[in-house]
């Protein structure tokens, strides 16, 4: 867990200090996350590779593989909204932003866009699942093409909705795990004027 020694904080801005070190824990909390749901996904995997995927017992485990990429796809959104809210309050401490490697915070952040450029569209997809085929005209605005409407498929480890007229996506995988958990380590490097050091045993999100 991180946390900021606040006799380093500038006076008068450490409720925004303690907002960000909550959001610093909360993008670990939502690597976690992921961690979990991909874990889910592959022992229901291994599981499967064993039964008949059409039973009543291989639909149940197909069911909770959609669950966890769908969970884990909403976590990746709460994971950029987070980050983003956290620049947020940085930008609203100005005695403290001279304290912290705003560029390198900035560049994390551009990282992730650059990662991750349909996160947007596909929680939207996810949230709107419903409303996104109510009707033959939102039908039409959403598929690829107006006629190929994706909505939770699997091409391999790639997890697709389509959403605007366009695919949105995201790779359901281990590198994707990684990818979040160095994004996460970059940011706490911006921090680390004000950061209470961490023991060896506790560099990251378990």
């Amino acid at each position: 867990m991180e946390s900021f020694n606040f006799e380093k904080v500038p006076e008068g801005e450490s409720k925004h200090a303690s907002r960000i070190e909550d959001a610093l824990n909360d993008l670990d909390r939502y690597i976690r996350n992921f961690k979990h749901a991909l874990a889910l996904f592959d022992e229901s995997e291994a599981e499967l590779q064993t039964l008949d995927r059409t039973g009543s017992k291989g639909r149940k485990l197909w069911g909770w593989q959609f669950m966890a990429a769908r969970d884990a796809a909403l976590t990746v959104y709460h994971f950029r909204t987070t980050l983003h809210s956290a620049i947020a309050y940085v930008s609203k401490a100005p005695k403290l932003a001279k304290l912290i490697d705003t560029a390198g915070l900035t560049a994390a952040k551009n990282l992730f866009e650059e990662r991750f450029p349909t996160i947007k569209g596909l929680r939207h997809a996810i949230a709107h699942e419903a409303d996104n085929v109510f009707s033959e005209e939102a039908l039409k605005s959403n598929a690829i093409g107006g006629n190929l409407m994706l909505g939770g498929n699997f091409h391999g480890d790639v997890f697709k909705y389509s959403n605007k007229g366009v695919e949105v996506s995201i790779a359901f995988n281990d590198p994707t795990l990684r990818e979040l958990i160095y994004i996460k380590r970059e940011v706490s490097k911006a921090f680390v004027a004000i950061a209470v050091p961490l023991p060896f045993w506790e560099t990251g999100p378990r």
